[in-house]
């Protein structure tokens, strides 16, 4: 009898502090989020067959939080385009970004604002965290970006894809600036 009881407090106790070892962080500010071109998912039905992803970015969504785009974004030096991990593209063909040929594949993509005027750039080294990657031999592309003033205040940082004659623009949206990132393919 001593021993069962014995046992069952045992593995009660390891049930207990088995319970207690499994603790999860908070929820992130930031949250991460995914943009598709053409359409909004890889799998999105328009009207008939199925369309393929030709690109798909991944970005965390930074928000203003009361503050000055100007102080989240530093002027002339490049930045990870996003809160956390840098964003990563992945283009299921190969495109052209500015004058470069970029393969099919996945990239990390930072931005430099310079008094107002964006640059886009791609680097082959991915999973990287904040502005760690600025390795100028990693520089796959880089292309002006077109900049303008929006009506409405964006909270946190969004992107959207739209299609243009021969490709597409990666549009970003935050504070009340737009940019876009031209993609011939």
């Amino acid at each position: 009898m001593k021993r069962s009881f014995l046992l069952i407090t045992l593995a009660l106790t390891l049930i207990a502090f088995g319970a207690n070892a499994q603790k999860f962080p908070g929820l992130d500010p930031s949250p991460m989020d995914v943009a598709f071109f053409p359409g909004n998912s890889a799998n999105a039905e328009f009207n008939g067959p199925r369309v393929k992803a030709k690109i798909k970015l991944y970005y965390s969504r930074p928000q203003l939080k009361g503050r000055a785009l100007s102080e989240l974004i530093p002027n002339d030096k490049a930045w990870r385009f996003g809160a956390n991990e840098a964003s990563e593209i992945t283009f299921y063909q190969d495109v052209t970004v500015g004058n470069s040929k970029v393969n099919a594949g996945t990239y990390a993509v930072f931005a430099e604002v310079k008094d107002g005027e964006w640059t886009f750039s791609l680097h082959s080294k991915l999973n990287t965290w904040g502005n760690f990657l600025m390795d100028g031999n990693k520089e796959i592309a880089s292309v002006g970006g077109v900049a303008s003033t929006n009506s409405e205040t964006v909270e946190a940082l969004s992107v959207i894809f739209k299609e243009v004659e021969g490709g597409a623009h990666l549009v970003v949206g935050w504070g009340t600036v737009i940019a876009e990132m031209p993609i011939k393919f």
